[in-house]
């Protein structure tokens, strides 16, 4: 049995640390991320998964499960495209300080 943690797109960075943390004793293998749909920006779930080392598994992106619940790894591409277009919508451009807070001290995911 592997655990899987699961993170909410839509909550903010402080929530999604606490979370991980609260958890770290289960030994999540990976996460599950929730309401992608709900959500106005993927930065503050795609920066605690990275910090954690905690590939992502599977994107939900509606009410309907199991529909919505998605296997990550052939949607990487969309979710990249997701953030993407979240991010232009703020008109915020993501210049080297924003990316340095936020992915500064993050692994890759293999």
């Amino acid at each position: 049995v592997l655990t899987l943690l699961v993170l909410p797109a839509n909550a903010d960075l402080a929530t999604l640390d606490e979370i991980v943390r609260a958890h770290a004793p289960l030994a999540p293998v990976g996460c599950v991320v929730t309401k992608i749909d709900e959500a106005a920006s993927l930065g503050p779930v795609l920066s605690a998964t990275l910090r954690a080392g905690l590939p992502i598994a599977h994107l939900c992106d509606g009410q309907r499960v199991p529909e919505d619940l998605h296997p990550a790894a052939p949607r990487k591409l969309w979710l990249v495209r997701r953030a993407v277009k979240l991010r232009e919508r703020t008109g915020r451009s993501a210049d080297d300080d924003y990316m340095a807070d936020h992915f500064g001290g993050a692994q890759a995911h293999a």
